[in-house]
């Protein structure tokens, strides 16, 4: 069997990260084959043993329509039997695509998020079958597309990586000395943690705000961290964080990790996780990834984020952008001791996801 996956790019995020784990398994029973514009995780993935064609289609522009030539000769010497898409964009590239092919592969798509209801998004569900990663992502499908067929969808979550995220990660000295780096005294101060890249619905915003009512409480040893990437799009954005951390004289509470590889390091040393984005997310791995490694997470009480603390840690799940609700979270967990935080084993790991989409694909060339 050959699976072929295409992706926008391959820097950083959920579902970069979520290939790299398919690619991984997917060579354990299959030939793994990845189409993406390219990033720093290529290494990875060619290590796991898949091959990858790097092209320009990571952004929605002419560029990327005039890839689809490229495409169809790489399908037509790959010849996979199945294709499996991740982003709206790809779906439209395949689509046109699979019209030059001298043959049908079966198709994959994996809706990642809750996209726009329009008729660019729907593409993401003309497929053999479509994988939602959460319950709730399926229900938000199912609802705004009433006149595609439902039982093609199917949920397989993501899964995290329980030999990674656990509660016997012992942070690495690297991490410990980066954090130290910040006049954190990660003996005394309390840590709190927003993971996720740099962008203006992660909840850095909440964040700040957060940050100055607790020092303005008189919580000084009480210091946040934001560990993710940047890229120029998000530049400006950037700046005004820096602007209004710097204005409300939070540079020695605040501080950006930038892009961290150890992320079981980080969330080992946090005493508290945040999931605060404007916006529902579909899955919320980080939510899974922080408790399992025993730490709390303070999450919204919406899309996959809420099944996920519904399901593992009720007591973190807090009213969306309800600055309040924050505040009196993070203030009952502070003074919480881990005894009385009752965080159950994380049985959602990559094994059984994985499992679940090895059947699925089986099930369509049968």
């Amino acid at each position: 069997m050959k699976i072929l996956q295409i992706l926008p790019a391959l820097n950083q995020g959920g579902v970069e990260y979520y290939i790299l784990e398919n690619s991984r398994f997917i060579n354990e029973y299959a030939d793994s084959y990845v189409i993406s514009a390219g990033g720093r995780l290529v290494p990875e993935l060619l290590k796991n043993g898949s091959k990858h064609f790097e092209l320009p289609i990571e952004k929605k522009n002419l560029k990327s329509l005039f890839q689809v030539g490229k495409i169809v000769k790489i399908i037509e010497e790959v010849h996979p039997d199945i294709i499996h898409i991740h982003s709206r964009l790809q779906a439209w590239l395949i689509y046109f695509a699979l019209k030059k092919l001298s043959y049908r592969p079966k198709v994959v798509t994996t809706a990642h998020s809750f996209n726009s209801i329009s008729r660019y998004s729907r593409q993401i569900l003309r497929a053999d079958k479509v994988i939602a990663v959460s319950q709730f992502l399926k229900d938000y499908l199912a609802k705004n597309y009433p006149q595609e067929a439902v039982d093609k969808i199917e949920v397989i979550t993501q899964g995290i990586d329980d030999t990674k995220f656990n509660r016997t990660v012992v942070p690495s000295t690297k991490i410990q000395e980066k954090i130290k780096s910040f006049g954190i005294n990660i003996e005394t101060d309390k840590i709190l943690l927003l993971p996720g890249r740099i962008t203006r619905f992660k909840g850095i915003p909440a964040l700040i705000d957060l940050m100055y009512k607790l020092k303005q409480d008189g919580f000084h040893n009480v210091k946040a961290l934001i560990v993710g990437e940047y890229n120029s799009r998000n530049q400006n954005f950037y700046n005004e964080m820096q602007e209004k951390i710097s204005k409300l004289s939070l540079t020695d509470t605040i501080f950006w990790f930038g892009t961290c590889d150890d992320m079981p390091s980080i969330y080992t040393m946090a005493d508290i996780s945040f999931s605060l984005t404007s916006k529902p997310e579909s899955y919320g791995r980080t939510v899974l990834e922080s408790l399992a490694c025993g730490t709390p997470m303070i999450g919204y009480n919406y899309g996959g984020v809420q099944e996920n603390l519904e399901k593992y840690f009720p007591l973190g799940a807090i009213t969306p952008n309800d600055p309040t609700a924050l505040y009196n979270a993070v203030i009952t967990l502070l003074n919480t001791g881990p005894e009385d935080r009752e965080i159950p084993a994380i049985d959602d790991n990559i094994l059984s996801a994985q499992k679940k989409l090895q059947d699925l694909y089986e099930s369509l060339l049968r």
